[in-house]
């Protein structure tokens, strides 16, 4: 929920209470997915420094990128790219890489 819903800070505490960064929700959806498709630039930031996968991939194979691109996430998506996200990685549900 604090990934959902943007508090940065209670990611933080989280994290230092030692709460799986990449812990899974229905579909696969990663807290770094929530915060992605939201743009939750300062949430994006505490996961990748707590440990989470730049491209953990959903039930579908939707990355943390691909889902910010989708929702026109710009800063979203470029911090994900400044991360290591990998720009080719392709969706299943979508038959297309990140960039289109």
């Amino acid at each position: 929920m604090a990934a959902y819903t943007g508090y940065a800070t209670v990611c933080h505490q989280l994290l230092e209470a030692r709460a799986p960064p990449d812990i899974t929700m229905p579909m696969g959806w990663t807290p770094l997915h929530l915060a992605a498709h939201h743009g939750f630039g300062e949430v994006i930031d505490v996961l990748l420094a707590g440990g989470a996968s730049v491209d953990a991939s959903t039930d579908d194979k939707w990355t943390p990128l691909f889902m910010a691109a989708k929702a026109n996430q710009e800063d979203a998506a470029d911090r994900l790219v400044r991360a290591g996200a990998q720009l080719s990685t392709a969706t299943a549900a979508a038959a297309k890489t990140t960039l289109g």
